[in-house]
């Protein structure tokens, strides 16, 4: 094992890699807590408008989705854009919720297979 010192509040503290490992984990899991849980939001919502029949409020939705976020044309890109990122790694967004949003909203606004 490799052991590495800092310093906490003036007292040197040895750490081992395992343990930097945790800390940065436990960091990311932090900082994506937000961006994870309004991407679940955004999917749970799509998911359950899209197993009503065609209804008043799913044709709102369905325009809503496709209308112009800050930025974006619509929600479709702005979740490519998210995937686009990732790839990259210029972003925390996890990869899987990204997809999912974007698959969602592609089957959402032009239709499953059979239709």
């Amino acid at each position: 094992k490799q052991w590495y010192q800092r310093r906490v509040r003036g007292v040197l503290v040895r750490e081992t890699d395992s343990y930097q490992e945790e800390r940065r984990q436990a960091e990311f899991i932090e900082e994506s807590l937000m961006p994870r849980l309004a991407l679940s939001a955004v999917y749970t919502m799509m998911c359950l408008i899209c197993s009503e029949p065609e209804t008043q409020r799913a044709e709102r939705f369905r325009k809503e989705i496709a209308s112009p976020i800050v930025g974006y044309p619509n929600l479709g890109i702005f979740a490519l854009e998210l995937i686009y990122q990732y790839e990259k790694g210029l972003s925390i967004i996890p990869i899987k919720k990204a997809t999912l949003l974007y698959w969602k909203f592609l089957l959402y606004t032009l239709g499953s297979l059979e239709d």
